[in-house]
């Protein structure tokens, strides 16, 4: 019995050991990328986090692998509790300078990541990679006032939305996937061309804009009013801002090399910091 405890001891320090050093690898390996290619954590905090789960397993190793006295043990705890202290305060001190805006898709396979300086209110979007690390892809167009409003329009777009520092709402949509082949670039408008309907809606996308009657209510977009994300969505805008995001909903299938007419369905989200339900529109 005593001989398999000691074994037991023995694989859980070797455990504790390697996932240490694999740890410290990673951290290693993190200020390389960083400064070499701007590669980032998706969260600043994990950072310190991980600084913090490092030093937990290695104590862990040393515990049980030495029989440290009395006085030896407890200075060792107390320099990793002391060191916990300090990566824990200066992971509050990043959030206050740096505010991440973290998001998963519903299946969990994309993620939205937004880093904003608290001070300046400057957001940038980052593309994640190995879903730990991000780069920075994109500036938001403007400085935002208050709270993300976050929503999932498919399971790979994306729509943000903000008050800007102006008292206008402003829109970022996020996209992750493609309708296409994943390599040629196509218009999204050329591709949802024709008539759409809804539940008290109604969508006619023709060469010189994008009429919206919603609710007993008609506005008018033409093609200078609409700016479009990736090859998934656009945004249409009027005097007042942005006022409605259309997106290719998963499924749908674009012009092919055969000339093939597209079909599938759309969404409608109507641009606002209330909650509004997206529209699902067919042709």
């Amino acid at each position: 019995m005593k001989s398999n405890n000691s074994r037991l001891v023995m694989l859980l320090g070797w455990l504790a050991l390697l996932g240490a050093m694999g740890l410290f690898c990673l951290q290693a390996g993190y200020f390389l990328i960083h400064h070499r290619y701007q590669v980032e954590y998706v969260d600043n905090r994990l950072f310190y986090f991980i600084n913090i789960l490092a030093v937990i397993l290695l104590l862990i190793s040393l515990l049980l692998f030495l029989r440290l006295s009395g006085k030896v043990r407890g200075l060792i705890i107390g320099i990793v509790v002391v060191f916990i202290i300090v990566n824990v305060a200066l992971m509050q001190l990043s959030q206050q300078h740096i505010q991440n805006i973290i998001s998963l898709s519903p299946n969990l396979e994309n993620t939205l990541v937004i880093k904003q300086d608290q001070e300046q209110r400057e957001a940038i979007y980052y593309r994640t990679q190995y879903y730990l690390f991000a780069r920075p892809h994109q500036r938001l167009p403007k400085q935002a006032e208050s709270q993300y409003k976050i929503d999932w329009l498919t399971e790979d777009v994306v729509a943000v939305t903000y008050q800007t520092m102006t008292d206008s709402i402003e829109q970022f949509v996020g996209t992750y996937g493609d309708r296409g082949d994943g390599i040629s670039y196509y218009e999204v408008g050329v591709q949802i061309q024709g008539e759409w309907a809804g539940e008290e809606t109604h969508v006619n996308v023709g060469s010189e804009g994008i009429q919206i009657d919603y609710q007993q209510q008609s506005e008018w977009f033409e093609w200078n009013d609409v700016v479009q994300f990736g090859t998934l969505a656009i945004v249409l805008s009027n005097q007042d801002g942005p006022a409605w995001t259309i997106v290719l909903n998963e499924g749908y299938q674009i012009y092919d090399a055969e000339n093939n007419p597209p079909e599938g369905e759309i969404t409608l989200y109507q641009v606002t910091m209330e909650e509004h339900p997206p529209i699902i529109l067919k042709r």
